[in-house]
């Protein structure tokens, strides 16, 4: 069991934190059926505690936030409580866990909304808090929170007989990390920048402790890509690019503010705002590195890069390393194996059975799938149509081609692009085939939005379509 607040990124317009509203409808989103919330309930609330009475709900929270006109402060704390793979509670031990998390923060008299989402890895609850109390309206900010949610944990572990969380002997960084940090490594599969910082604190704390002067101590950071800065009352090491980083003292006692002040004087800050070059910790890097996953990582990494420059469809839903591997898998045995690997040491993290984990490797898991079954018909990729398109985005503009394709159950998306006929001609493919269909070494993938008519994808695109094999489809097609 593991529970962490979640920092919430400012809105741009405004540059303030997202309302009440907003936490609360994305933990009620249930846009699919069940799909992915799976109970739901409202704590301290006179409009009800029910689905339904949501909206009344909201209105009554932003209501109470309205008359604090004092609090700049974000008025909502966002706790998310994950369970360990297969471990799913009842409800009753839902809202009890929930109350006693509640009672941890001192929120106990507050309004929240509560709900659990079952469309992951880890079965979990999402709990927005209302920080402003309802009748004295004055804010609640819990001090010291982590102390607060590591213990109720460690209580609600032993009260339901939870596996426990973290396995901080796994990786020995793990501890090291903050909630935001892990969070992220859980999303993407790539390492944070806090673990990159981290993997290299003996080194920097060696180099860092030369320092006679502050000046010295930050043009040091500074050839680093990082800097010296004040947080709160402490101290933290922060990129000098994006701003992200550790505390000081994680490095040793010796970097804690009030040693560093005893040592070199008042604290100074940087005077570099910039990094004079790309800095170690700049550079793409998955969370774990595994066996035969080189080649498939350069290629990730290529497309990233080549985002960076200029962006396109493909590059954005590509977003990070796991929905890269996620939409290989089913062309691609090393990259299953490699999610099948990842979720395994997930599952040891969270504190998952380690005799159903442990032993798992990515060499293992790919020879497996290589020997499984092909991918059933309903998974794959199928050419629904192919020719000239019978329109011109510019008027005089060069003749085009397009393909239209259907996975699954989704509905058919049209694409449009002057290499499709020599990638059609190529793969010798026609409608009816399953097929797997990639754009310059990039997995394609498609949505609705580029069925219309002025859809066009941003550089050279080189396809890359070739007929598959498919467990449930006529082997007669392939003859």
């Amino acid at each position: 069991m593991i529970a962490h607040k979640v920092m919430e990124k400012k809105e741009r317009a405004a540059d303030k934190p997202p309302p009440f509203s907003k936490r609360a409808y994305y933990i009620a989103a249930a846009k699919e059926g069940n799909e992915k919330l799976d109970h739901l309930w409202i704590v301290n609330a006179n409009a009800g505690t029910e689905l339904e009475d949501l909206d009344l709900a909201v209105k009554e929270v932003m209501a109470a936030h309205s008359l604090n006109t004092r609090s700049k402060a974000d008025k909502t704390y966002h706790l998310v409580v994950s369970f360990a793979a297969g471990e799913k509670p009842g409800l009753e031990a839902l809202k009890d866990v929930e109350r006693n998390f509640a009672r941890a923060l001192g929120f106990e008299d507050h309004p929240c909304v509560a709900g659990t989402h079952d469309n992951t890895d880890h079965y979990h609850i999402h709990i927005a808090y209302s920080k402003i109390h309802p009748e004295k309206l004055t804010i609640h900010e819990p001090k010291q929170d982590f102390k607060a949610l590591a213990r109720t944990c460690r209580e609600m572990e032993k009260k339901y007989g939870l596996q426990p969380g973290i396995k901080q002997d796994k990786d020995p960084i793990e501890r090291l990390l903050t909630p935001k940090a892990r969070d992220y490594e859980a999303t993407t599969w790539e390492a944070s920048t806090e673990r990159k910082i981290l993997e290299h604190r003996e080194r920097l704390a060696e180099t860092f402790g030369k320092a006679k002067t502050w000046a010295q101590l930050q043009d040091l950071a500074a050839k680093e890509g990082l800097a010296f800065a004040k947080r709160g009352n402490g101290l933290a090491l922060l990129t000098l690019k994006g701003g992200k980083g550790i505390k000081a003292s994680t490095l040793g006692r010796n970097f804690s503010r009030k040693a560093l002040e005893e040592k070199l004087g008042a604290f100074e800050p940087s005077r570099h705002t910039s990094p004079s070059k790309m800095s170690w910790f700049d550079r793409l890097r998955p969370s774990k590195r595994l066996p035969g996953m080189g080649p498939m990582w350069r290629q990730y990494a290529t497309m990233r890069g080549r985002q960076a420059k200029a962006p396109s469809l493909v590059g954005t839903l590509y977003r990070n390393w796991k929905t890269f591997l996620y939409a290989d898998a089913l062309n691609d045995p090393l990259a299953m194996a490699l999610i099948m690997t990842h979720r395994g040491m997930l599952d040891l993290l969270l504190g998952t059975d380690a005799q159903r984990s442990a032993n798992r490797s990515s060499r293992a898991a790919a020879n497996a799938v290589a020997e499984a079954p092909k991918p059933k018909a309903s998974e794959t990729t199928i050419l629904v149509d192919q020719g000239t398109a019978p329109y011109r985005h510019k008027e005089g503009a060069p003749e085009t081609y397009f393909v239209t394709i259907r996975t699954g159950d989704q509905s058919p998306a049209t694409i449009w692009g002057k290499d499709l006929a020599r990638a059609i001609a190529a793969g010798r493919v026609k409608p009816g085939d399953p097929i797997s269909i990639s754009l310059d070494q990039e997995k394609a993938a498609f949505d609705t939005s580029i069925r219309q008519a002025g859809a066009r994808m941003r550089g050279r695109n080189i396809w890359r379509i070739s007929k598959v094999t498919v467990r449930g489809m006529d082997r007669g097609a392939d003859r």
